[in-house]
Parts: C-alpha cells; sequence; structure tokens
C-alpha cells in the first residue's frame, strides 16, 4: 500500500470518527415531553327550575267543562275583575291575592251565570272575608277542616246559587259544590306538575 494512500485512509478513517461523534446517539436521546390531557371538568347539569302555578280562568277548570260552556253558548265576562273593585265586592280577594274569579255568561246578556275562583289566602285574609260573606246574608257550615259559606236561598235573588270554600290556606268560588270539587282537583294537579 502506498504512504499516499494510508495517509488518506487514515485521513478518511480520521474524519468518520469525528463525524460520528456529532452525531447524537439513539440512546442519549431524550423524548420531546408529551402534554397529558387534563380529564374534562364536569359542568353540573343544571336542575330545572319549577315554574310555579299561576291560576287563570283556563286552567282551574278542566277542558269539557270549558267545551260544555262554549257549546251552550257562554262566554267568560271579561270586565268582571272590574266591576268587583268598584262594588268593593268580596270576590275582589281573589285577584289582590294571585287568583283569579271568572264569571262565564249567556253571549248577548241573560241570568244564567256560572262562577269559577280561586287563590291563596292568609287566615286573617279569610276571616275578613266570612265576616264579609256572612253580613251579605251567607250561612256559615263546617266540613272537617273545611269552612263553608253558601247564599241563603232566600236572598238568592237569581236563584243561581254561589258557594264559597275556606280550606288551609286557600279559599274556593263557584256557583255549585261539584264545580268547587273540580277546582280544588284541578289546582291540585297543575301544582303537582310544576
Amino acid at each position: 500500500m502506498s504512504t499516499r494512500f494510508a495517509t488518506g485512509l487514515a485521513a478518511l478513517a480520521l474524519i468518520t470518527v469525528a463525524l460520528s461523534g456529532c452525531a447524537p446517539s439513539p440512546e442519549l436521546e431524550t423524548p420531546a415531553p408529551t402534554e397529558v390531557a387534563a380529564p374534562p371538568e364536569e359542568t353540573p347539569t343544571p336542575t330545572p327550575t319549577p315554574t310555579p302555578y299561576v291560576p287563570d280562568c283556563y286552567n282551574i277548570i278542566e277542558g269539557e267543562t270549558e267545551a260544555t260552556l262554549a257549546a251552550e253558548g257562554f262566554i267568560l265576562i271579561e270586565e268582571h275583575e272590574r266591576k268587583l273593585r268598584v262594588e268593593q265586592r268580596v270576590e275582589a280577594m281573589f285577584f289582590d291575592n294571585g287568583g283569579v274569579d271568572c264569571l262565564w255568561g249567556i253571549a248577548g246578556g241573560g241570568d244564567s251565570l256560572v262562577a269559577f275562583g280561586y287563590s291563596p289566602i292568609t287566615p286573617e285574609e279569610a276571616a275578613t272575608a266570612q265576616e264579609e260573606l256572612t253580613a251579605n246574608g251567607y250561612v256559615r257550615t263546617e266540613e272537617g277542616t273545611d269552612v263553608v259559606l253558601s247564599i241563603d236561598p232566600a236572598t238568592d235573588v237569581m236563584g243561581i246559587g254561589d258557594v264559597f270554600v275556606f280550606s288551609e290556606g286557600e279559599w274556593f268560588h263557584s256557583t255549585t259544590r261539584e264545580a268547587i270539587t273540580e277546582i280544588r282537583e284541578n289546582v291540585e294537579s297543575e301544582k303537582l306538575t310544576e
């Protein structure tokens, strides 16, 4: 082998060693840090807010009752609340307490009237209403925990009938006891769906 070739070979070996020393070795390579995804934050499921029951002239009676009234020519008398307030009648308290007292009459006039009323009432307000009704000719009876005030037939000039029932923080109004039972059941059912 010639000296020149041997020197070239040695130089090549030296360059190869030098270059291999600069290259990183696979064993010493540090892996890039990987981000660990944080678990998703649990958002609480919102609790639905119950809608408070708001009585109106349609949800205190059955749809069937409303249909029967319409079929017989009855309409809702819109100015009823205003008239009660002008005459300072006890039924205005239904509206004062977030309730309603609805009067249905024959379209075009007539003596046929049907009332449906409901609202909460405090014991003090109930005592006031009962005193006023008694002073206006209503007869008081008690049925269990209910206080019932019915118009005296002798003073019921229209012969329609009129009944108020007071029951533990609530009161009801209609022309018959059967209608009051319907109102009570409807109100209770509506409250359960709040």
